[in-house]
């Protein structure tokens, strides 16, 4: 059983002896009359470590984790950090002493500064990435932050399946603000720091730092992290009220919000007007009501969508 750190306690020379023998499976420990006291007293899911040594040959030890104290009675689990389990007689040593366990979770400066537990290399694929982070902890708590080195591009909606140190946890979506999906472009290259924050009220983990997508071009396009695309372009159309179907730069993942036309510059003509509205997913289309039907006319026009 290891501990989450964050659930260790801790007291100083804490230190008693056995007020009477034990058994190699006993998981009660009763100290020495009134010593308890000198001992931490773990509530739910809280522990602490206590040792015991013989007190006839230091060599014979057992680490034990505590997870209860009532008065001078301590609850435990035997066998720890690579101890066996053994019988233990009256006198024999009871401390609550410092272990390699409990240093090697201690987190080091190179290791807070190297992001040894909150950066990882993705594995997976493009749009369902993985990782895994050294942790004790069994689920993710709200707002942990974390950073994952993607190992592609995104082409579409993402999730991410998270190992924390040997308990793999279920698929999450990948969302920017708003809880939006991604569409694709986001993560924009491989080893890109994805930078996530779980927010447990929508189960996601919430994209901090996604790249926009664009392509600036004469006929381009912008995503932006809420969802919305601005698309833009140049065009020729008929005059005398027909239609013309323009293709998008990129199609709209669901659909059509509003859009603008307007005559180029130069070739404006008397009277008439524009009217823009959607077509398909990958197409708008443009009314022009000025000149005739053999008048030709150069457009810009603008579409934004979702």
């Amino acid at each position: 059983m290891t501990i989450p750190y964050s659930a260790q306690i801790f007291s100083n020379n804490a230190k008693s002896t056995l007020a009477s023998g034990i058994t190699s499976t006993q998981t009660t420990i009763t100290v020495v009359s009134g010593t308890g006291a000198l001992f931490p007293n773990p509530t739910t899911g809280q522990a602490f470590k206590i040792t015991l040594v013989s007190a006839s040959s230091s060599s014979v030890f057992e680490i034990c984790n505590c997870t209860a104290r009532s008065g001078d009675t301590l609850t435990v689990v035997r066998g720890q950090e690579g101890t066996t389990a053994q019988a233990f007689v009256l006198n024999d040593i009871v401390g609550h002493f410092d272990t390699a366990g409990v240093m090697t979770d201690l987190v080091q400066s190179e290791q807070l500064q190297g992001g040894s537990y909150t950066v990882g290399n993705a594995t997976g694929t493009a749009n369902a990435l993985a990782v895994t982070i050294p942790s004790n902890l069994t689920s993710v708590p709200n707002g942990m932050t974390i950073i994952v080195n993607s190992g592609y591009a995104n082409t579409g909606a993402c999730t991410l399946t998270m190992t924390l140190g040997t308990t793999t946890l279920t698929a999450v979506n990948i969302v920017k603000g708003n809880n939006v999906a991604l569409t694709g472009g986001e993560i924009p290259v491989a080893n890109y720091p994805v930078n996530l924050t779980y927010v447990s009220a929508f189960n996601v983990w919430l994209f901090n730092n996604p790249s926009t997508p664009s392509s600036i071009t004469g006929n381009g396009y912008t995503k932006f992290s809420n969802g919305l695309i601005f698309q833009w372009g140049e065009t020729n159309v008929t005059g005398g009220g027909n239609e013309t179907v323009v293709t998008l730069p990129i199609a709209w993942p669901n659909g059509f919000l509003s859009g603008s036309a307007t005559y180029a510059s130069g070739g404006v003509p008397t009277g008439g007007a524009l009217g823009i509205g959607p077509y398909s997913s990958s197409q708008i289309q443009i009314q022009d009501t000025a000149g005739t039907t053999s008048t030709i006319h150069g457009v810009y026009w603008t579409a934004i969508g979702f």
